[in-house]
């Protein structure tokens, strides 16, 4: 059983599509093995659209594709309420629902057949200017990535199958060795509060239950680097994100990013990037796709 596995496959597909994978994992079997932000959507695009509308998301892409996912266990082009395509592919084993693979974020080409679409639609709120400049998704394209989409889940759910078979405990408790189980859940906590621009170390050690001095020697161990620097570096990561495929002014995207002001996001970014936001925007601009 090799334990690197999914990340390899992940990242293999990822490069030859060009999407960005995501997964619900119901029994608990693949995400001790991924990084955590694997669990949700925290690409910069959905990121822009839960800001307004998390309750929508959740509706549609958790509540209602996990309800139908026996409907579409070949795989389905769907559209969410803001206009974002994405692939789902439902994995099942033993009867079960295991996984349910998101790969995206695109737009909708002009012979794209969507199989399932929001129908409580809202296409002009302030994400739409950066959903406008992802790439289009194509009929032909879009089914060459869905069978790319079906060849890793059939490379891990035969990985799956040997982990089951021999770590039987670990595979059905989805455990992990109590290093990688307290890094997994400060990563997961990085990727779903880095934004809030009061975060603290206390909050984190609140989370993991342990005093905050003993929360700050935990993530230095773990990690190599301080609490504030892996917040730093989150935030500057969603800032980068934001900066390429949005037209928020600078002032939004430091607030989106979690930073407490403008100055001080100019500050940190420029201490990571050695550029402006403005230059590195115009440097990392992503090119309008046909």
């Amino acid at each position: 059983m090799d334990p690197g596995l999914p990340t390899r496959a992940i990242a293999t597909f990822e490069r030859a599509s060009g999407l960005t994978l995501c997964f619900h994992d119901f029994r608990r079997s693949l995400w001790p093995y991924v990084e955590a932000t694997r669990n949700e959507h925290v690409n910069p695009v959905c990121r822009l659209v839960k800001a307004n509308r998390h309750q929508a998301c959740r509706d549609f892409c958790a509540t209602r594709m996990h309800q139908d996912a026996e409907r579409y266990q070949h795989g389905v082009i769907k559209r969410c309420h803001a206009g974002v395509i994405e692939l789902l592919l439902p994995v099942f084993l033993d009867g079960k629902m295991e996984w349910l693979f998101y790969a995206g974020v695109r737009r909708p080409g002009k012979d794209l057949a969507i199989t399932v679409e929001d129908t409580t639609q809202n296409r002009s709120g302030p994400w739409a200017p950066t959903i406008g400049k992802l790439a289009a998704l194509t009929q032909d394209e879009a089914e060459h990535l869905l069978e790319l989409l079906r060849q890793l889940a059939a490379r891990l759910v035969a990985w799956r199958t040997g982990l089951k078979e021999a770590l039987p405990a670990l595979a059905t408790q989805g455990g992990m060795p109590p290093d990688e189980s307290r890094r997994s859940a400060i990563t997961w906590f990085l990727s779903k509060h880095h934004a809030k621009p009061t975060l603290r170390l206390a909050d984190l050690a609140k989370h993991l239950r342990l005093s905050e001095d003993r929360a700050g020697h935990v993530v230095s161990e773990l990690f190599g680097d301080s609490f504030a620097t892996l917040l730093l570096r989150a935030r500057v990561q969603t800032a980068q994100g934001l900066l390429r495929l949005s037209d928020l002014p600078l002032r939004e995207v430091a607030r989106q990013s979690g930073f407490g002001s403008r100055a001080h996001f100019f500050a940190v970014f420029r201490e990571h990037t050695d550029q402006t936001p403005a230059v590195w925007r115009r440097s990392h601009a992503q090119s309008e796709a046909p």
